[in-house]
């Protein structure tokens, strides 16, 4: 059920706009570095080494009020999702899901201007 969910998650854009992009900030998605998503001029993603150097880049968008989604230039996809006060991750590829739902925490709380 949950790889249905994803692979719909995937397809179909949002058209479901969030009013405040929780989401914008930097995140600990990784173990050996973390990701940072942009809003302005429009919303796109780094993917950082624990030294800062780039690793990967994409764009993201709502899927609903309480998820994103990433689409990185490799292919690869992450969800990131807000249930209450914590947040969670899993990847993806076009074959399917490719980690475990895991919790994540936000390193960087501002918004980008």
């Amino acid at each position: 059920m949950l790889k249905i969910l994803c692979i719909i998650i995937v397809l179909l854009p949002s058209f479901s706009f969030a009013e405040e992009h929780w989401a914008t900030g930097g995140w600990n998605c990784r173990h050996w570095g973390a990701i940072r998503l942009f809003e302005k001029p429009y919303k796109f993603a780094t993917d950082l080494d624990p030294e800062g150097f780039l690793q990967n880049y994409g764009v993201w968008q709502d899927f609903d009020q309480h998820s994103v989604i990433i689409v990185w230039e490799s292919g690869k996809r992450e969800i990131i999702a807000k249930e209450g006060n914590k947040y969670y991750q899993q990847t993806a590829y076009s074959f399917g899901i490719a980690s475990n739902i895991e919790e994540i925490k936000k390193t960087i709380k501002e918004k980008d201007e």
